[in-house]
């Protein structure tokens, strides 16, 4: 079982700062925000059609929070069917939509003030032993609002996140998919360290480069061979399989299949890629495709 999720105050780099109040306004150019709200999926989770254990989580979960319970309202559609209801907070609301049939169960948990629902996460885990938890974090009442989908927990980094964020979201969507949503993973002020000339090295030349490699390469998949995590580091040997459809590096479209081959090397700071150094085969690459 992972370690316990450890409350931190949210401090980012722009000078957002939480209130401990249930109100929110702007002083002297900082930005604050009204409270933390989490959308959180149990993926293959068990005891979902159990309504007694589902009122015990979230009464569980607004201790762990530390936030003031005022009424939980649970309706169970069938004996062995989904339960639907929520837990009324003096900081907002905990709320559980379950499909039993399915595993899976989604939640919705915001709290303002000085309430924390990260750390409902472990109570969730613990009770309810999915095989894998979703949350998508948001700032409310701010646009400076910091928004991140990741899988279970993601407060650190633990080679299972640091895994998911690498193989599911950056090489599955952004560069498998050719989806600019999976650079939600890429912090602000990431950084290439082998950039190439015409795309910056910084977060927003990545993107632009994932997405011109994608059009060069419409169907091009991204097999991991093998990962090693160590520390805040992940390392990992890829191969990949594509045809090159559409223009690149000064080559037009040529039809044919081609493979290549390379290393990743991230560092990771609070479940986002920080930063990239990779060697990739572009030198064969470019011979597959050369007229």
């Amino acid at each position: 079982m992972q370690e316990p999720i450890r409350a931190r105050g949210f401090q980012p780099s722009d000078g957002t700062k939480e209130l401990t109040g249930d109100f929110g306004r702007q002083s002297a150019g900082r930005s604050y925000h009204f409270g933390r709200h989490l959308l959180v999926e149990l993926v293959e989770a068990r005891h979902l059609d159990d309504c007694e254990l589902v009122d015990a989580a979230l009464r569980e979960c607004v201790t762990a929070s530390g936030a003031v319970l005022i009424d939980v309202h649970l309706h169970q559609f069938s004996r062995t069917g989904g339960v639907s209801g929520v837990a009324i907070l003096s900081e907002s609301h905990m709320s559980i939509h379950s499909w039993p049939e399915h595993g899976y169960a989604a939640l919705d948990l915001f709290m303002c003030g000085n309430a924390d629902p990260r750390q409902a996460l472990p109570v969730l885990e613990r009770i309810f032993r999915p095989k894998e938890i979703l949350v998508e974090e948001m700032l409310r009442g701010t646009a400076c609002q910091r928004k991140a989908a990741m899988p279970a927990y993601a407060q650190g980094n633990s080679r299972k996140t640091m895994q998911h964020i690498y193989e599911k979201i950056w090489i599955g969507e952004l560069w498998n998919s050719g989806n600019p949503a999976g650079a939600r993973v890429l912090a602000e002020d990431f950084i290439d360290h082998r950039p190439i000339e015409q795309f910056p090295g910084n977060r927003n030349g990545h993107i632009a480069m994932a997405l011109d490699w994608h059009r060069a390469f419409p169907d091009m998949q991204f097999k991991i061979q093998d990962v090693i995590v160590e520390g805040d580091k992940l390392v990992a040997r890829y191969s990949a399989k594509g045809t090159h459809l559409g223009p690149f590096s000064g080559h037009t479209p040529t039809g044919r299949n081609v493979s290549l081959t390379g290393i990743d090397i991230f560092r990771f700071r609070d479940g986002y890629l920080l930063e990239w150094w990779h060697n990739e085969d572009i030198y064969g690459l470019m011979k597959q495709i050369a007229d």
